[in-house]
């Protein structure tokens, strides 16, 4: 049981489902236009709140073996939703650095002239 809520004029108890928690998911990453950074509704489930906690302790630099057991992991597969969401985060990153102007510091400036003369 995930939780209970009150609906209605008649306070009916209603359970939070796991597909409740997907659909809600799935409408939030479309309405925030997630597909601008290869996250799609196809990819979003209830799961992906475990496997985004354990990215989120990884981001705040907690020690792997912690994580897995706050997650009640019983194997090393956190470790591959850690690298999943690396990878999703940065794609597209190299393409957006290289479309970036480089600029020259101006303390390398003499140096290169030296160099080109």
């Amino acid at each position: 049981m995930l939780g209970t809520y009150f609906t209605g004029h008649k306070h009916v108890a209603k359970q939070v489902t796991v597909t409740d928690i997907t659909t809600t998911l799935k409408n939030t990453v479309q309405v925030l236009g997630l597909s601008r950074y290869n996250i799609t509704p196809a990819d979003i489930s209830s799961h992906s709140l475990r496997a985004g906690g354990a990215m989120a302790l990884h981001l705040g630099g907690v020690p792997a073996h912690t994580i897995k057991i706050l997650g009640r992991w019983s194997s090393d597969t956190f470790l591959l939703y850690i690298q999943e969401q690396i990878t999703g985060f940065s794609a597209g990153l190299s393409t957006q650095m290289s479309s970036t102007p480089l600029t020259l510091n101006a303390a390398i400036k003499p140096t290169l002239r030296l160099l080109t003369s």
